[in-house]
């Protein structure tokens, strides 16, 4: 979800070894649609996407990644700009 439009993209996958591929288009389309560069990537902690070869490609291109917790109220709020 990209806080400030509150632009959210969802991607079906067949199988959970699909999320490398799929970060690395997502990024990329990003990158072509909108001509920015995404710093940070907010997830939830499961395997797939801290898998080593997913936070090398992380670490390649610049990008914090952030994990969440699923059901955390404190977290799941929407950024308010001042």
């Amino acid at each position: 979800m990209y806080d400030y439009f509150r632009i959210s993209w969802l991607y079906l996958l067949k199988e959970r070894t699909q999320v490398p591929i799929i970060i690395k288009y997502f990024l990329n389309e990003i990158k072509i649609q909108f001509s920015i560069t995404i710093h940070v990537l907010r997830t939830d902690n499961t395997l797939e996407y801290t898998q080593k070869k997913v936070f090398h490609f992380y670490a390649s291109h610049d990008i914090l990644h952030q994990t969440i917790y699923l059901h955390a109220s404190h977290q799941n709020g929407v950024l308010k700009e001042n």
